[in-house]
């Protein structure tokens, strides 16, 4: 049981970790298609990037983020969906980075790398914790 304590917070810290990468970028994603935010009060690295990229592009980029949120939420309720959610939440960031290349002003590639890292041990842990009968 000690050993599911330890899995079950170093999941959280990932994903309170993933969560802060993907806040900024969503909530001024959503501020400036919404028309709340002007071009100017983005942040710099986004002037140029963020009015180019498609609609179709950032509804992935958000599909990720709330799939993202409703993880934490499953895992805090120890629910088994939660393995699923973020397979398909996170699968949705990465595809959004993977076409970042395309968009005219791309980010930086180190950030996507290391995502796909904590992707990859963030499932590895809630499948460890699936199978150690964690869930409900």
């Amino acid at each position: 049981m000690r050993i599911n304590r330890v899995l079950f917070a170093l999941a959280l810290i990932l994903f309170a970790i993933t969560l802060y990468r993907y806040s900024s970028g969503a909530w001024y994603t959503v501020g400036y298609r919404t028309g709340l935010l002007s071009l100017d009060r983005l942040p710099e690295h986004m002037q140029d990037w963020l009015p180019a990229t498609p609609l179709w592009q950032d509804a992935i980029y958000l599909g990720g983020y709330f799939g993202t949120l409703a993880s934490i939420v499953l895992l805090v309720m120890r629910r088994s969906i939660v393995v699923w959610v973020y397979l398909i939440a996170g699968g949705l960031g990465r595809l959004d980075w993977a076409l970042l290349p395309f968009s005219p002003a791309p980010m930086a590639l180190f950030l996507g790398w290391t995502a796909f890292l904590q992707y990859a041990v963030l499932v590895g842990l809630m499948v460890a914790l699936n199978r150690r009968g964690f869930f409900r």
